[in-house]
């Protein structure tokens, strides 16, 4: 895929995550104790996912820029879980703690993903 797939992907997915956890709560189908942990995995593991894709198809997938690019998604979750409030929401660190763990799962699933493709090639 292209850097522009990703990079819009990345973008609309971006504002779509802060939207969905500005929104006053919302009852839904899914709940349970922790579930929304799991959520906020899932949710930052994906926008890292389509970062980290934009740095791979430009080929800049460097420690450098990785470590930028976690630094970058932390403050993110940061910024989002503390901007909540004004909303009527919740702030809660391990929300925030989830959000990190998504970012970590994001970068090794791509490095992983890398990995076994270059292996391919050979």
């Amino acid at each position: 895929m292209s850097a522009a797939v990703f990079l819009i992907g990345f973008i609309t997915y971006s504002i779509c995550l802060v939207v969905a956890t500005h929104l006053p709560q919302v009852h839904t189908l899914v709940r349970g104790p922790g579930v929304d942990k799991w959520l906020h995995l899932l949710a930052y593991a994906c926008q890292t996912v389509l970062a980290m894709g934009v740095l791979y198809s430009i080929n800049r997938l460097q420690p450098k820029l990785v470590v930028f690019l976690i630094v970058t998604l932390t403050t993110f979750g940061a910024v989002d879980e503390i901007t909540q409030p004004m909303f009527h929401r919740q702030a809660e660190f391990f929300d925030w703690l989830a959000d990190c763990a998504g970012i970590f799962f994001g970068v090794c699933a791509v490095y992983l993903f890398v990995r076994f493709r270059s292996k391919e090639d050979i």
